[in-house]
């Protein structure tokens, strides 16, 4: 299997919370469940999971090939690849799961991250300080803070990059609860 088949497939057993290996809205519910609803920024990844949960929704029946209710691994790869292959960051369908994630790694509200802001996001979610470091550098295209649309870029390299990990990737990952 391809890198980049097996890195959506992460995505999407990072959401099957319940493993039965399809996804509905109560995979999605019990992710946000498990957030301390006082904890900062928990709204802003709350908002993040619905926007992730809008991309998937089976109620739109080109991502539910069989109409089932549910979205299985192949029809979510199958709509992946169908919907974001030859997009453009601004032509995907990206941006509200894009500014959700923005809000969320926003911790200060200061509508840009900086570079101490966002590698104190990473560390605290277990990642390298070499690699935050790294993910930064790739990430903000002004190599001073992270904006919005770096955030919507780097989502779209992630879900469209068929290299085996994108380069500035790692960040994503702390964005999906982690597999058990």
């Amino acid at each position: 299997m391809g890198a980049y088949k097996q890195r959506l497939l992460g995505l999407f057993d990072s959401m099957d919370s319940d493993r039965n290996g399809v996804l509905v809205w109560d995979d999605f519910q019990r992710v946000i469940d498990r957030q301390d609803a006082s904890a900062p920024q928990a709204k802003a990844y709350e908002d993040f999971i619905r926007a992730y949960w809008n991309i998937v929704d089976p109620s739109d029946r080109g991502r539910d090939g069989n109409y089932d209710g549910t979205i299985s691994k192949e029809e979510f790869l199958v709509y992946a690849e169908k919907k974001r292959i030859g997009t453009t960051p601004e032509t995907s369908d990206l941006g509200p799961m894009a500014n959700a994630a923005f809000t969320f790694m926003d911790t200060a509200g200061t509508g840009a991250i900086s570079k101490t802001q966002f590698q104190d996001y990473l560390t605290a979610r277990n990642v390298r300080a070499e690699y935050a470091e790294e993910a930064f550098r790739r990430l903000s295209t002004n190599k001073e803070t992270i904006t919005a649309k770096d955030v919507l870029t780097g989502l779209h390299t992630f879900f469209t990059s068929p290299d085996p990990t994108p380069e500035h990737s790692v960040w994503v990952d702390t964005l999906f609860p982690a597999q058990s």
